[in-house]
C-alpha cells in the first residue's frame, strides 16, 4: 500500500513527531489567546495555570504527546506502537465522556477518526504481516530436457593402510633383558620394522620407547605404531643419515634377505 510505505518514510516520521510535541503546546497558546480582557494572559502562570485545570487523565495524555513525539524524531518505525497507545488512550478518554462526543457534529467527527486512526495504525503499522512471495510454478510447456547420465568415476586403486617393510628369512629373534625371546624379526627397512610375537612382551611396550639394539652395534630407536594379533609394527623415534646408512649395510650383510 502507498500511504504506508509513505508512513515508513523517517522523513514523514520525524514530521508526525514535530506535530505530537508542538500540538499540546500550540493546544494551550490557543486557549491563551481565547482569554480576551485578562491581565498576564500571555505569562508562564497563565500556561501551567490552563496546564492544571485540565482534569488528571488530560494531563497525563498532555505530557505522554509530548514524550511520545520526540521518540518519533527518531524516525524509527518501531515508535508507531506508542503512537498506537497514544490514540488509544485518547479514544479511552472520549468514551469516558462519550456524552460530550455526542453533544456535536465536531466532536463526534473526532472520535470517529482516532478509532479509524487507531485500526489504521495497528494493522498496517504496528502488527503489519508481510505476505510471503508466491513461489514460482514450473512450466509445464518446457520443453523437457533429460538428464545426462553421469559419467562412470575412475575408481582410484586403494592405498595400503600402512608402509609394506621387506621380509626378512633369516631367523633373528629378540629379545628383552632378563626375559627370554619374545619375538622374530619378519622385517626391516628404513621405514620401520615388523616383529612376530612369540610369547607375551611387557605390558608397557605400546607406552614407552623401545631400543632396539642389531649385532653390528647399531641401536634403533622406536616406538610401537600398531598391533595386529601377533604382529607388532614399530616406527621410528628418529633416524639420522648415518643411522640408514649403517642399517642398509647390515642388510646387505645378510645373505638371505628378500
Amino acid at each position: 500500500m502507498f500511504l504506508v510505505k509513505v508512513l515508513e518514510k523517517k522523513g514523514v516520521i520525524q514530521t508526525f513527531g514535530l506535530a505530537l510535541v508542538l500540538a499540546p503546546i500550540v493546544n494551550t497558546l490557543v486557549k491563551m489567546a481565547m482569554l480576551t480582557g485578562i491581565p498576564n494572559r500571555w505569562s508562564f502562570a497563565m500556561f501551567w495555570r490552563i496546564i492544571a485545570v485540565g482534569s488528571v487523565p488530560n494531563q497525563i495524555l498532555y505530557v505522554a504527546t509530548i514524550i511520545i513525539g520526540i521518540l518519533m524524531l527518531r524516525g524509527t518505525t518501531t515508535v508507531w506502537k506508542y503512537a498506537l497507545m497514544l490514540l488509544g488512550g485518547y479514544i479511552l478518554l472520549q468514551l469516558s465522556d462519550f456524552k460530550h462526543v455526542k453533544s456535536s457534529a465536531v466532536t463526534w467527527m473526532f472520535f470517529i477518526t482516532n478509532i479509524l486512526a487507531f485500526m489504521f495504525v495497528a494493522d498496517q503499522l504496528v502488527w503489519k504481516v508481510k505476505a510471503s512471495a508466491p513461489k514460482k510454478k514450473a512450466n509445464p510447456n518446457k520443453d523437457f530436457v533429460a538428464p545426462k547420465a553421469p559419467a562412470p568415476a575412475m575408481k582410484a586403486a586403494p592405498k595400503p593402510a600402512y608402509r609394506v617393510i621387506p621380509k626378512v628369512r633369516k631367523k633373528i629373534l629378540f629379545q628383552f633383558a632378563g626375559r627370554g625371546p619374545w619375538g622374530q624379526l619378519m622385517g626391516i627397512s628404513s621405514q620401520g620394522i615388523h616383529v612376530r610375537g612369540l610369547a607375551e612382551p611387557p605390558p608397557d611396550i605400546a607406552t614407552r620407547e623401545i631400543e632396539i639394539s642389531l649385532n653390528n652395534g647399531l641401536t634403533l630407536r622406536t616406538r610401537l605404531a600398531r598391533r595386529k594379533e601377533h604382529d607388532y609394527y614399530f616406527d621410528y623415534t628418529s633416524l639420522s643419515s648415518e643411522e640408514i646408512k649403517s642399517l642398509n649395510k647390515w642388510l646387505h650383510s645378510l645373505s638371505d634377505v628378500a
